[in-house]
């Protein structure tokens, strides 16, 4: 019997979590008949009236992060957690409403958040599995027990969000409304005192969610919700450094920095509308010990050797020039980061950004690192060799050619100076030796596990790495996702619901050309999709009328005809 009677309580768990899309069309139960056709028959005695009126809803349960319990990284993007199937049952029985929320709190803590339920999965009553992100917020180690209730939160209608880092000002205003749009649609809940991580362009930006109205927590599902972003929390503090994001540097500023073990230190030269970068810039760094690598990029936040857009890495001082011949993808509308770094010890250096009028007398391309990474170097191979010239005799180190006399002051003199590499067969200076081997040589790992040299990763990145970013391919759409994101992000943005211009009527945006030129003969050839299209005025398509009343008056759509005759036409009304 309690077998019987457990099988009745199976439903869609999505259903129950607030987010089944088919509705009453999906094969899995929904628990629609359960009040009216399982509960009314049971008797006040039976076992199956006695075991679900001895449910209750857990008060603690034991948090875990699902990203390391259960490899889950996909719920970190929201804020659903994974609860037990008798936390379902329970919310069941008391007819608690969907979508159901609620409120986890670390009584060692005083931290709280709220959010919504995802599944119904987690193998033990006691469990819950969270994103990473609540861990944090709740400052919860995995097992930790947490308080745990459910909540009705009420309908949000204003947030203030606080970017943690100026970065977030060089996503360009409509991508980042757009972005916040698309992305805040995993959330369910809001809750003051957390933090909100959006992903652009694989760059992750952290929002610190500072109030939130009517209450404290709200629920933003189907809400009407007033967006308020203040400036960035590190925008008077120049230089600060919060959650490892780039320190702000003005132009014609010099800073002076060290980098120990290793790491990595970043900057960004921000573009504003009203202050973009100069086209011509020029980026210095003079170092006072060590030898620095200079990587810079304009889509990625925090620029590495394994992951750049430009580069300087030659022996000694580096100086990047920007200009439109020769960096075509440079922008002055984006802002700039920069990435500094010593790969073979600690290093001090001081960097400056400088605008230039005139073009640099040796213009960068995408890599300034001949002299290390062996091209442009000579190739000491003797079974490539050319006949020498009577009485020269060639260098067997760097292979240059000269007199017999010379060779012997020029081989001791090359010998300590430079190497030859046993691998590539180039000759370089002795300073650059461990810096070659580490970028000709040295494996390095990609995003997406592929292992190769640092150029040959950087043309992977640029053309075959399935992690690469690319653009959206609808037109209205300007954000851009990893490559094996794509197709799940076209999915949504193509079915998401958009008032129509005209009738108001909800149409989905694939189908809003089709409808606009379809049933109110709008010119879409004419549409600016850039521009959100509450701002634009629309075009009516020039054509002649397809139906004529007889009064005259003429019509685009025999709808309308019918309309005008039943209602305003002057022969009818007679």
């Amino acid at each position: 019997e309690m077998e019987e009677g457990e099988k009745k309580l199976k439903h869609c768990v999505y259903f129950m979590a607030g987010h089944c899309r088919d509705g009453i069309n999906c094969p899995n139960y929904h628990g629609l008949e359960l009040d009216y056709e399982f509960f009314e028959n049971l008797s006040e005695d039976s076992e199956e009236a006695q075991f679900l009126a001895s449910l209750e809803m857990p008060s603690t349960v034991r948090a875990h992060s699902a990203a390391r319990a259960l490899g889950r990284i996909d719920i970190d993007s929201g804020d659903k957690i994974i609860l037990s199937p008798k936390v379902l049952m329970v919310c069941e029985i008391k007819e608690y409403p969907y979508p159901m929320a609620f409120k986890l709190e670390n009584g060692r803590t005083g931290r709280l958040v709220h959010a919504g339920a995802l599944e119904f999965t987690a193998p033990a009553e006691d469990l819950a599995f969270l994103p990473h992100w609540m861990m944090e917020q709740l400052q919860a180690n995995d097992g930790d027990p947490v308080s745990f209730e459910h909540v009705v939160l009420p309908k949000g209608r204003f947030v203030r969000l606080q970017p943690v880092s100026s970065a977030w000002l060089g996503i360009p205003y409509d991508q980042r409304m757009a972005m916040m749009e698309f992305q805040l649609r995993n959330f369910q809940t809001l809750t003051e005192g957390t933090k909100v991580t959006l992903t652009y362009e694989l760059n992750r930006y952290t929002l610190k969610v500072l109030q939130c109205k009517p209450a404290k927590g709200i629920s933003i599902l189907n809400s009407d919700l007033t967006t308020d972003i203040v400036e960035p929390a590190d925008f008077s503090r120049f230089h600060s450094v919060e959650e490892g994001q780039a320190e702000c540097i003005r132009l014609s500023e010099r800073l002076t920095c060290s980098s120990v073990d290793s790491t990595y230190r970043h900057f960004v030269l921000l573009s504003l509308p009203s202050q973009p970068l100069p086209s011509r810039l020029t980026v210095k760094i003079s170092s006072s010990k060590g030898d620095p690598d200079l990587f810079l990029c304009q889509s990625c936040t925090a620029p590495t050797q394994r992951r750049y857009t430009w580069c300087c890495q030659d022996v000694g001082d580096c100086a990047f020039y920007f200009s439109p011949e020769a960096t075509p993808g440079y922008n002055p509308q984006k802002p700039l980061y920069v990435g500094v770094v010593d790969l073979c010890q600690d290093a001090e250096f001081t960097i400056s950004f400088h605008k230039d009028e005139a073009t640099p007398p040796v213009a960068s391309g995408a890599h300034s690192l001949r002299s290390i990474s062996g091209r442009g170097a000579e190739q000491v191979d003797g079974a490539n060799e050319l006949p020498l010239p009577p009485g020269q005799e060639q260098c067997p180190s760097c292979g240059s050619v000269m007199s017999a006399l010379r060779l012997l002051m020029h081989q001791r003199h090359c010998a300590q100076s430079n190497f030859k590499c046993s691998i590539c067969n180039v000759c370089l200076p002795k300073a650059a030796e461990a810096k070659h081997h580490l970028i000709a040589h040295e494996p390095l790992t990609c995003e997406c596990g592929v292992k190769m040299t640092q150029l040959e990763l950087h043309q992977h990145q640029v053309n075959e790495c399935p992690k690469r970013t690319v653009q959206c391919l609808f037109k209205w759409c300007n954000l851009s996702f990893p490559m094996d994101q794509l197709e799940h992000h076209q999915a949504q943005c193509g079915r998401k619901s958009v008032p129509c211009l005209v009738c108001k009527e909800e149409v989905i945006q694939l189908h809003l050309e089709a409808h606009l030129e379809a049933l109110h003969c709008v010119d879409v050839s004419a549409l600016d999709w850039s521009k959100p299209l509450s701002q634009q005025a629309l075009v009516l398509k020039a054509s002649e009328p397809r139906f004529k009343c007889e009064c005259g008056t003429p019509f685009q759509f025999e709808d309308d005809l019918q309309v005008h005759k039943l209602t305003d036409c002057p022969l009818s009304t007679q």
